[in-house]
């Protein structure tokens, strides 16, 4: 019921009529668990089979509906919609498009016009209708409305690692460290020596389509990169990046995006009425298209508590499908041709049209990171030596296994209500479940201990990760075991400590509060990363003139203007580098306009008379005059400076958005693609010639 208070917008075209409810698509998964039996907390590896709802959360929506993937909200119903053609399937397949929701009734999906189909986990009230007709009615009986939201971006920017992620690789050399610091480190040095690092600390990039008026000024004019405000706006960037490196969110070329099933394999297990469909992906495999160059990626999730990188070949990848396709090929004796070879590709990228992270439904992924697809999101990891570590690192690592729980149906009462708040709040805390955990993988039981010790301290922190996910469901089902004596007592003896030095970062916690800073391997980023002086004089800017920014070049500020504007900027807090339309800034902004307009001037000249005195009278406290007429100053900016027409364009080959010359139709690549892309062109020129 809280769901209808959730920040959603509404599906205004939304139609009932062209909706159906079906049966999840199941299958019993093979492969090597550690199982956590939770009456005794024993742990067994186990060969066996595992049941996997594969559709946990998810339906389907035709591209015409919606080419995004996006989550969905509607009475009763919650999860996420993913995009995938399942009308074309039917026709392709030449299969029957007559399929039967939860309550047994058929339907067929093209007489009826079906455009989206739920799963019966979507629907969370079935068991309360007799029928979906009857649902549908009471939808439209009581004017119901659908709600959309976390759509899927079109830009989707790069992501920051996070110490969960970082603090399982307890197999890492100095080296490495040194090479998968160094995107972070040189974005710190750049900060004040590129002018373009600059731009993108103060958020002035092609994923950002909402720019602030001091991020656009900027674009335009980049002079202002000269001025104390800037120079201040950058040193707490670059303060509160040294902050984030080091606790851990160091830069990756990883990117979140949702995580979709084999949707080709629910429509041969529904349409089909294939027991166990092949669908497109096989095992250790996913299909990711934001990072079509690379073939093998790592899959995190937050939260990351036990070893969870799940390293997976990328379909997407061409010249993956390519060694494929040939070794294939070679096995049956065929002559391998061009078509053949790319017959997957072309398969694999007409189906899955989104820039989600599809997974195989034979494949133990979901359990390795805890997912189910109702809008649960992946870190993706490209990086090929960050790849290379957590490969080396997962080896002889296998998933936790333990059975969950289902809540009893009880009725919605005020004794039971208030039962299930009361069991929400006292039945465990997960932060110290979570902290418990960060301090065993922090111990230096990883860094000199023996084998045994470390088998042990791994064993502690899969059961700690079993119990958490018992006290996450607590308030719903009201179980959870508790440990043996015995277990309960070596658990203690790794997390009776403080919390690892990081965290003095990482939770803001006091030095005292926290242990010394052991050898681990975020705890090492400390010395890895440097924390410099802002320093804009390498850059060779030209000087800053104010004008430009003003309307009336003459114009003087008045007395009285100044005079208000320095009661009003220490009333309000500095941090107003926002959009004057966010939350309650616009209710700020139209408070200091109403002020300023009782001195009889108009906005335009209040803009001018308070550029020319900040910025006249070099003052530091600019953020005021940016947050009420920055729009203003931008609009001076577009008619006084001759500034280069740009946009934005989609790398070809790594899907990175870049800014380009307005003008140019040439170019399709990033600048580092377009070096690979040259170096390969040259190389087989080179071949080419020699035979």
């Amino acid at each position: 019921m809280a769901l209808s208070n959730s920040a959603t917008d509404e599906w205004k075209d939304f139609d009932i009529n062209r909706c159906i409810v079906i049966d999840d698509f199941e299958t019993n998964v093979a492969g090597i668990v550690d199982f956590i039996d939770e009456t005794d907390y024993s742990i067994t590896r186990k060969n066996g089979i595992v049941p996997i709802t594969h559709t946990d959360g998810i339906g389907m929506m035709l591209p015409s509906v919606m080419s995004k993937n996006t989550m969905f909200r509607a009475p009763w119903i919650k999860g996420l919609l993913g995009v995938f053609d399942f009308q074309k399937f039917v026709e392709q397949k030449g299969c029957s498009p007559v399929v039967a929701d939860i309550y047994g009734k058929e339907h067929d999906i093209f007489a009826e016009n079906i455009q989206i189909i739920f799963t019966k986990s979507q629907f969370k009230m079935h068991k309360y209708y007799d029928s979906w007709e009857e649902y549908k009615e009471c939808f439209k009986k009581f004017h119901c409305q659908a709600g959309l939201c976390n759509m899927e971006e079109t830009r989707i920017k790069k992501a920051k690692i996070n110490y969960q992620m970082l603090q399982t690789l307890t197999d890492v050399t100095d080296e490495e460290i040194d090479t998968l610091t160094a995107s972070s480190v040189k974005k710190l040095e750049n900060i004040c020596t590129n002018e373009e690092t600059m731009k993108e600390c103060l958020g002035i990039t092609p994923y950002n389509t909402h720019m602030t008026p001091f991020q656009q000024a900027v674009k335009i004019y980049p002079a202002l990169l000269n001025d104390t405000y800037a120079k201040d706006v950058l040193r707490e960037a670059k303060d509160g990046l040294v902050k984030k490196y080091r606790s851990g969110k160091l830069e990756v070329n990883g990117k979140y995006t949702f995580i979709l099933p084999d949707f080709y394999a629910a429509c041969e297990h529904w349409f089909a009425k294939e027991a166990l469909p092949n669908g497109l992906l096989a095992e250790n495999e996913v299909f990711c298209r934001l990072y079509k160059n690379q073939d093998k990626l790592d899959c995190l999730r937050s939260p990351h508590l036990y070893k969870e990188h799940a390293v997976r070949r990328n379909a997407a990848n061409k010249e993956y499908l390519d060694t494929q396709n040939i070794g294939q090929m070679n096995a049956r004796h065929d002559k391998c041709d061009a078509k053949q070879e790319n017959a997957r590709h072309d398969e694999l990228y007409g189906w899955f049209t989104t820039d989600a992270l599809y997974t195989s439904s034979h494949d133990l992924i979901s359990k390795i990171l805890q997912f189910d697809v109702d809008g649960d999101k992946s870190l993706v990891i490209a990086d090929p030596d960050f790849v290379r570590v957590a490969e080396r690192n997962m080896q002889g690592v296998v998933p936790l296994y333990y059975k969950m729980k289902k809540a009893e149906p009880k009725p919605l009462d005020q004794h039971n209500i208030y039962a299930g708040l009361q069991a929400a709040f006292r039945g465990g805390n997960i932060g110290t479940y979570s902290n418990n955990i960060s301090k065993i993988w922090n111990n230096d039981v990883f860094i000199h201990g023996t084998a045994v010790e470390r088998q042990l301290a791994e064993n502690c922190i899969k059961r700690l990760c079993c119990q958490n996910n018992f006290v996450i469901d607590y308030a719903k089902t009201l179980y959870k075991p508790e440990f043996p004596t015995n277990i309960k007592k070596e658990i203690r003896t790794f997390t009776q400590g403080k919390p690892p030095a990081f965290f003095e970062y990482a939770k803001g916690k006091e030095k005292t509060a926290v242990e010394s800073r052991n050898k681990s391997l975020v705890n090492k980023l400390y010395g890895r990363i440097p924390n410099k002086p802002i320093n804009t004089r390498s850059l060779h800017l030209e000087p800053l003139d104010y004008k430009k920014m003003m309307r009336r070049l003459d114009l003087a500020c008045a007395k009285e203007v100044s005079a208000l504007y320095d009661v009003l900027n220490k009333k309000y807090p500095r941090k107003l580098n926002r959009n004057e339309e966010e939350g309650n800034f616009g209710y700020l902004v139209r408070h200091v306009r109403g002020q300023f307009s009782t001195l009889g001037y108009s906005e335009e000249m209040i803009a001018d008379m308070l550029v020319q005195y900040l910025y006249g009278q070099k003052k530091r406290s600019k953020q005021l005059l940016w947050l009420c007429y920055g729009s203003y100053i931008v609009e001076n900016l577009q008619k006084n400076v001759n500034a280069p027409k740009t946009k934005a364009i989609q790398c070809t080959d790594c899907g990175e958005w870049v800014e380009i010359a307005a003008t140019n139709n040439r170019t399709l690549r990033c600048p580092q693609c377009q070096k690979l892309h040259t170096r390969k062109s040259k190389t087989k020129m080179q071949r080419n010639y020699r035979k």
